[in-house]
């Protein structure tokens, strides 16, 4: 099938996916230097048509399309720069990337056209905080270097957890991996009022960027954990949104100790009608943090020691909407 077939044969009624479909062809041959991978529901209306147009059978005896996010991770090559797009759909899964180095796994269609409920997952990798929160599973677990998450809605109804990102130490097996410069990006992080954490870095190592991101209905938006075999450097938390609804924090540290040099730049965190932050931002313990250029659109706005950098922040006090802006 030629690619300008697709938009006849794709039967799914929805005329962004068919634009997506199409462009893909173009975008992604030639553009990323590794393999190539495509999640779609075998039951979708449009499957044999992505079938017939992008399955192959790569060089290492991998192929192209499949029915999973696991499978399609598991069939990727750590360093090798490959790409996993996944179709929408309401996808039970809690996937694991392990030793899955420079991996890049994007939604196709983002936000809630591509769903992710690791409480439907048969599988799950769950763990219990430093503070002692039980969390029975992550819709994604990166213990691998480098890999980029974008475009999900992950749905955390049921009491689980986003993404885990970090060392493995506190997962059911001890991995001792290293996490650096992950990339969580243009997800959608959604509680139902139930979820635990949206995202967890747990001794995540050098350079994890959290960015342009929505949390909303859930107990903590951002974790930053000790970790047991890596402390968590230089994370970067920057340009996102935290509704606190039922969330006690927007972002929490358990440890200075062992979080080295967290910069929290340029969110917004917004109380709503019946709910309010405990702490929109709380760093425990002594440490040298940077929280400058953030909206606080809520009345519990941080917490921290003397040794942050706080400035630049700002708020509207009242309905006067006057600024009130924090300088260290």
């Amino acid at each position: 099938m030629q690619k300008s077939d697709i938009n006849q044969e794709i039967t799914h009624g929805n005329l962004g996916l068919e634009r997506v479909l199409k462009s893909l062809w173009d975008e992604t041959l030639g553009r990323y230097p590794g393999n190539i991978y495509y999640v779609v529901k075998s039951t979708e209306d449009y499957y044999a048509s992505l079938y017939d147009t992008f399955y192959k059978k790569y060089a290492d005896n991998s192929v192209s399309v499949h029915n999973s996010i696991q499978a399609a991770v598991d069939a990727s090559t750590a360093d090798r720069g490959d790409l996993v797009l996944v179709m929408p759909g309401k996808w039970q899964e809690n996937v694991l990337v392990f030793e899955k180095d420079s991996l890049k796994i994007r939604a196709v269609m983002p936000g809630w056209e591509t769903q992710m409920r690791p409480g439907d997952g048969a599988t799950k990798y769950p763990m219990t905080t430093p503070g002692g929160v039980a969390v029975p599973g992550f819709a994604f677990v990166i213990l691998s270097r480098s890999v980029e998450l974008s475009g999900f809605c992950l749905d955390e109804g049921g009491g689980y957890g986003g993404v885990y990102v970090g060392d493995g130490y506190r997962i059911d097996t001890d991995y001792g991996e290293n996490s650096a410069s992950a990339n969580l990006h243009g997800n959608y992080f959604r509680g139902g009022g139930e979820g635990l954490v949206g995202a967890l870095l747990d001794g995540a190592s050098d350079d994890v960027h959290i960015d342009d991101n929505i949390f909303s209905q859930m107990d903590v938006g951002v974790q930053l954990d000790p970790g047991g075999d890596r402390t968590t450097q230089r994370p970067v938390i920057r340009r996102n949104e935290f509704f606190a609804e039922n969330a006690g924090y927007g972002i929490d540290m358990y440890s200075s100790a062992t979080t080295v040099g967290a910069l929290v730049r340029e969110n917004t965190f917004r109380d709503g009608a019946s709910a309010a932050f405990t702490y929109a931002v709380r760093f425990q313990g002594a440490g040298v943090h940077t929280l400058a250029g953030n909206f606080f659109a809520c009345a519990n706005k941080w917490s921290g020691s003397a040794t942050d950098f706080i400035s630049g922040n700002f708020g509207a006090n009242g309905a006067d909407g006057t600024e009130v802006v924090s300088e260290a």
